[in-house]
């Protein structure tokens, strides 16, 4: 299984498909995590592997098999990008920074492509229930930085 956390997973994943010789007709991206707590709470390391995650490992593979698809004349490119990306909300900037990233690249990207016979999309869902939310709002530091701003504790 490959990491998405490791820097390098998008060119792993590449070079097996060349080796491999796939014709990727799909490119869906739907992996991401957050951070609990505030930004200057938040371990760094965590914060890093967040943008790798959410950003570089992304722009990574998208740029890796867009131009095959391009070449081809077909394809789809599919980010789930959550309603982060449209505003941050609290103790979750970092998140909702990388989120707006992946949002407007795919906003710009789906323009770029026009007419080719590709297509990028981002799909924005509201919350949908899952284990993301318990992670993005427990811990310490959440608790912590719940308590200096006022907001109510869950």
């Amino acid at each position: 299984m490959l990491d998405p956390t490791d820097p390098g997973t998008a060119a792993e994943l590449a070079c097996k498909s060349e080796h491999y010789q796939w014709q990727i007709e799909f490119l869906i991206d739907n992996v991401g995590f957050t951070t609990s707590g505030g930004s200057s709470q938040s371990d760094l390391r965590t914060q890093l592997d967040l943008f790798q995650v959410n950003i570089t490992a992304l722009t990574e593979l998208t740029h890796h098999f867009l131009p095959d698809m391009l070449a081809r004349g077909r394809g789809r490119v599919l980010n789930v990008a959550p309603t982060a990306a449209f505003t941050p909300g609290p103790l979750m900037a970092t998140y909702s920074a990388s989120e707006g990233y992946v949002l407007s690249l795919f906003e710009r990207l789906a323009e770029e492509v026009r007419g080719s016979g590709v297509y990028v999309t981002a799909l924005c869902p509201s919350p949908v229930e899952t284990g993301f939310q318990a992670r993005a709002t427990s811990g310490p530091a959440v608790d912590a930085q719940r308590a200096r701003s006022g907001l109510p504790r869950h």
